[in-house]
């Protein structure tokens, strides 16, 4: 199965057998989990978008393939 028809799969029975969550990734539809945060320009030149939801995992993905390597730090917020 696609990834895509498989993320939208997940999303759709999500929905209907575990209710909604906004903390969903528009990508993998896996919850988010913890709060993170990207500089603004990153995440527009990675995303394409200033809008959307997406995991920490497709984030690193998605600056892999740009050759972007990204180290995570821990900050109190």
């Amino acid at each position: 199965m696609r990834k895509g028809v498989r993320c939208w799969l997940r999303l759709h029975l999500r929905f209907l057998f575990g209710g909604w969550s906004p903390e969903v990734c528009r990508r993998c539809g896996a919850d988010v989990g913890l709060v993170w945060s990207a500089p603004n320009e990153m995440w527009n030149a990675l995303v394409g978008s200033p809008n959307g939801i997406i995991c920490v995992k497709c984030f690193d993905r998605l600056a892999r393939t740009f050759g972007i390597i990204l180290r995570w730090r821990p900050e109190v917020l």
